[in-house]
C-alpha cells in the first residue's frame, strides 16, 4: 500500500483473478488514503456506453455535486456521442474542492469498446491529483502499455497479491490455530499463495486426522479447489441450507424477495443473514447493504452442483427470477434472467414493453444488445419484437428497417402488444408510415390505419400525430399538419419528448415559410428548452432545431448567433438518424438556407448533397421535392465556386473529427465506425484542408475554436 501511495503514479491497475483480493486491496487503499473516494463497482449493464458514463457520473455526483444541466446531460447521453460528454465530465472534475480517488472495480466485465474508450479517455484527462484505481482479473484495453511507458501507471498482479511465509501462516492460524508447522508450510508451496486457495486449503483439512497429508494433496488448481468446496464445504451443510444455495446461484445478487420467490419458500432474509454471519463466501454488496452476493468461485461450484442435481429445474428458476424482476419494476434484470432461462417469448415481451423509452433515453446499446440475442424465427413467432427491432434499427441507424418491417408483416399477433399500441396491424403502419417507404399517400394510409384501431391511452398517441403531421406536410396539406403537430404538443407528457420537440420544431419551420419570424423563434425556444430540461440533446434531437434558429438569428442581425447555432446542427448531422425522411431533409433543407443568408455557398452544398442522398432512399417524398429543387436553383444562382471551409465538413467526417482528440489511432478510430483505416486517413486529410490546418493537433486546436469540438 505504502508503495502505491509513494509512486506518484495517477493510475493504479489491479489485476488478477478471482480469489486474490483486488476488492479488498482497493477498499484499504480507499481507507488509508486522504482523498474523497468514488466508488463504482461495474456490472454488465455499464457494457453499454450510455449507462457507464450514467454510472460515472452519478459515482462523483455523490462526492461534489455535479452542476445540475451537466448531469442531466451526462445521464441521458446517447451511445453515439460518449467521448465529447467525457470530455465535459473531466472538465468538471476539474472544479472538485480536492483531488478525489476513483475506483473502477470490475473492470473485466466491460467488452464493448465504447464503453472501453470512456474508461480510457477519463484516464487520460484525469486531472492532477487524482487517482483513478481498476481492478480487472485480466488487462483491459484502455491503453495500459502507453501509460507504463509516460511512468503514470502502477500495477498490482497476481505475484503481489499473493500471501507471503508470514502472511500465509497467519490466515491459517486464524482458521486452525493447531495445525502443524510442516502442514501450514505444505499449504503454501500448494497455493503459491493464492489467498482463496489457502483458506479453503485450510478449511478442507481441519477435520482430517492427518492433516498434513491432506494439505499434500491440495493444489492451487481452479478444478481442485472447486471439487474441495463441494466435498469438503458442502457436504457438512444443512440440506436446506445447501438447497437455497444451489437454486439462488442463478442470481446475480441476493436479495430476499427475489430468493423467496426463486426458491419458493418464506424466510429469505433471514436465511441470508444467517449464511453472511456463518460463511465468509457470502458477502454484502457494497452499494447495497440490504443485498448479498457469493463470491464468484463459490458461486460457480454452487451452480454446477445445480446443473448436476437439479438440471430440469433450472429454466423454471430463471423463468421465476425474471417474473419476480418484472413484477418489482426491474426489466433489465427480467430480460437478463429470461435470456439465461431460455425463455424466448418472455424475454420479447419485456423487451418490447421498454424498448421505446429505453432507445429514447440513449440507451441503444443496451437495446441493441438485447435485440441481438433472437434469432429471426423468433421474431417470426413474436412480430411484436420485429416491430420493435425496426424501430430500434431506424434510429441506430446500423441496419436496414425495412428487412425487420418485412418480418413484422409476414406474422400475425392476436394478444395485447407489450408496447401499448392497440394490435399488431396499428404498431405495424405507424412503423412504416415512420418510414414512408412507398410516398406520402401510402404514409397517410397507414397512419389513418393506425390511428382507427389505437387506443386513446396509447403512449404512441404523440408519435402518431407527428409522423400523420409529416405526412400532411408531404401532401401538402399545412393546415392539417399544424393541428396534428399542435396536437403532439397537447398529448407530450414527459415520457414523450422526442416527439414534443419533433412537433415543435416542425411548427417552428412552417413559420418561417410563411415569413412569421417571431412566430417561428417562439417555437424554436420552447423545442430547445423541452430538449435542455429532459437531456434530449445526444438521443434523438435532430439539426432542425438550430437550422430554424440560426435562421431566424441571421434574419433579425445577429449573424455569429446563427454561425454558433449552425454548429450546433452541423454536430448533430452527424449522429442524427434517418428514422422520419422527411424531417432529416428538412433538416438540411433549412440548414442550406441559413448557410445561404449567411454568404457560405460550400456549407450550403455539402447539407444539399446530404439531403439529395436521403431522397435516393425514397423515391416519393412529396412537397419535399419541389423544396429541394428550390434550394438547389438557388445555390446554382451564386457566382463562383465558393470556398471550402469547415461548414463543408461531410457528416462521415464529422464523426471523425469527433475522435481525433482521443488516444485512437487511426485504425482503431476505423473499427469504431465500421469504415477502413484508408478512409479514415482520407477523411483526416479532407478536415485538414477544409479547417486549413496540416495536423490531427492542429485540426483538434481549429475545432475547439470554431466550436465543433468542447475539448
Amino acid at each position: 500500500m505504502t508503495r502505491i501511495e509513494t509512486s506518484g503514479a495517477d493510475v493504479v491497475a489491479v489485476i488478477a483473478g478471482p480469489g486474490y483480493g483486488k476488492t479488498t486491496l482497493l477498499k484499504e487503499l480507499a481507507e488509508r488514503g486522504s482523498r474523497p473516494v468514488a466508488w463504482l463497482s461495474l456490472d454488465a449493464r455499464d457494457d453499454d456506453p450510455a449507462v457507464l458514463l450514467s454510472d460515472l457520473a452519478f459515482a462523483l455526483d455523490r462526492v461534489s455535486v455535479l452542476d445540475a444541466a451537466l448531469l442531466l446531460r451526462l445521464t441521458r447521453s446517447s451511445a453515439r456521442v460518449p467521448l465529447t460528454r467525457v470530455r465535459e465530465l473531466t472538465r468538471s472534475m476539474e472544479r472538485f474542492g480536492e483531488p478525489v480517488l476513483l475506483v473502477l472495480d470490475d473492470v473485466h466485465l466491460l467488452e464493448s469498446l465504447g464503453s472501453l474508450d470512456i474508461v480510457a479517455m477519463l484516464i487520460d484527462h484525469v486531472p492532477a491529483g487524482w487517482m483513478v484505481a481498476l481492478a480487472s482479473r485480466w488487462t483491459p484495453d484502455v491503453s495500459l502499455p502507453r501509460l507504463r511507458a509516460s511512468g503514470r501507471l502502477f500495477e498490482v498482479g497476481a505475484r503481489d497479491l499473493a500471501l507471503d511465509d508470514a502472511e500465509t501462516a497467519e490466515l491459517v492460524r486464524g482458521v486452525h490455530p493447531d495445525l502443524p508447522a510442516d502442514a501450514v508450510e505444505m499449504i503454501r508451496q500448494r497455493t503459491e499463495g493464492w489467498p482463496a486457495a489457502v483458506y479453503l486449503a485450510t478449511v478442507s483439512i481441519r477435520d482430517h486426522a492427518d492433516p498434513s497429508e491432506a494439505a499434500s494433496r491440495f493444489t492451487g488448481d481452479d478444478r481442485v479447489i472447486s471439487d474441495y468446496v463441494r466435498d469438503e464445504l458442502l457436504r457438512g451443510l444443512p440440506a436446506r441450507h445447501l438447497r437455497f444455495m444451489r437454486r439462488t446461484s442463478i442470481l446475480r445478487e441476493l436479495k430476499p424477495g427475489l430468493c423467496d420467490a426463486v426458491t419458493g419458500s418464506k424466510g429469505s432474509a433471514a436465511l441470508l443473514v444467517e449464511l453472511e454471519r456463518s460463511n465468509p463466501f457470502v458477502v454484502r454488496v457494497v452499494e447495497h447493504p440490504d443485498r448479498c452476493r457469493y463470491h464468484q468461485l463459490f458461486r460457480d461450484v454452487l451452480h454446477s452442483e445445480l446443473r448436476r442435481t437439479e438440471p430440469d429445474l433450472i429454466p423454471e428458476l430463471f423463468r421465476r427470477a425474471s417474473a419476480w424482476s418484472e413484477a418489482n419494476g426491474l426489466p433489465e434484470d427480467a430480460i437478463a434472467y429470461a435470456q439465461q432461462g431460455g425463455h424466448v417469448e418472455d424475454a420479447a415481451r419485456v423487451v418490447c414493453s421498454v424498448g421505446r423509452l429505453y432507445v429514447s433515453r440513449g440507451r441503444l446499446g443496451t437495446v441493441g444488445r438485447w435485440l441481438g440475442w433472437f434469432d429471426e424465427s423468433a421474431m417470426l413467432s413474436y412480430p411484436p419484437l420485429a416491430v420493435m427491432t425496426t424501430w430500434y434499427h431506424a434510429f441506430a441507424g446500423d441496419a436496414d428497417p425495412a428487412h425487420w418491417l418485412r418480418l413484422a408483416e409476414a406474422g400475425s399477433f392476436d394478444g395485447p402488444m407489450p408496447d401499448g399500441s392497440s394490435s399488431l396491424d396499428a404498431a405495424v403502419a405507424l412503423v412504416r408510415a415512420a418510414l414512408c417507404q412507398d410516398g406520402p399517400e401510402r404514409m397517410q394510409a397507414d397512419v389513418d390505419l393506425a390511428a382507427g384501431s389505437g387506443s386513446p391511452a396509447s403512449d404512441w398517441r404523440v408519435v402518431h400525430r407527428v409522423i400523420a403531421g409529416e405526412a400532411a406536410l408531404l401532401r401538402g396539406d399545412a393546415d392539417r399538419a399544424r393541428v396534428l403537430f399542435h396536437e403532439g404538443i397537447e398529448l407530450a407528457g414527459p415520457l414523450q419528448p422526442s416527439g414534443h420537440v419533433m412537433a415543435l420544431s416542425e411548427l417552428a419551420a412552417m413559420a418561417l415559410e410563411e415569413d412569421a419570424w417571431d412566430e417561428a423563434g417562439r417555437w424554436v425556444e420552447r423545442a430547445r428548452a423541452v430538449a435542455a430540461s429532459t437531456g434530449l440533446g445526444d438521443v434523438l434531437l435532430q439539426p432542425l432545431v438550430f437550422a430554424v434558429s440560426a435562421l431566424v438569428r441571421a434574419r433579425l442581425g445577429d449573424p455569429d448567433g446563427a454561425r454558433r447555432d449552425l454548429i450546433e446542427a452541423q454536430k448533430l448531422r452527424a449522429t442524427s438518424s434517418f428514422a422520419i425522411p422527411s424531417f432529416s431533409i428538412r433538416g438540411r433543407l433549412m440548414m442550406a438556407r441559413a448557410y445561404l443568408a449567411l454568404g457560405d455557398v460550400e456549407g450550403a452544398r455539402t447539407v444539399m448533397t446530404e439531403a439529395r442522398s436521403f431522397r435516393s432512399r425514397r423515391s416519393h417524398i412529396g412537397t419535399l421535392a419541389g423544396a429541394l429543387d428550390a434550394v438547389d436553383d438557388e445555390i446554382r444562382r451564386v457566382r463562383g465556386p465558393g470556398r471550402s471551409g469547415p461548414a463543408s465538413l461531410s457528416a462521415a467526417e464529422l464523426r471523425v473529427l469527433v475522435l481525433l482528440p482521443t488516444h485512437l489511432s487511426f485504425r482503431q478510430i476505423g473499427e469504431r465506425l465500421f469504415v477502413s483505416n484508408n478512409t479514415v486517413k482520407s477523411h483526416a486529410m479532407s478536415i485538414y484542408h477544409k479547417l486549413g490546418v496540416s495536423s490531427r493537433s492542429e485540426a483538434i486546436e481549429r475545432s475547439v475554436e470554431l466550436g465543433l469540438l468542447a475539448w
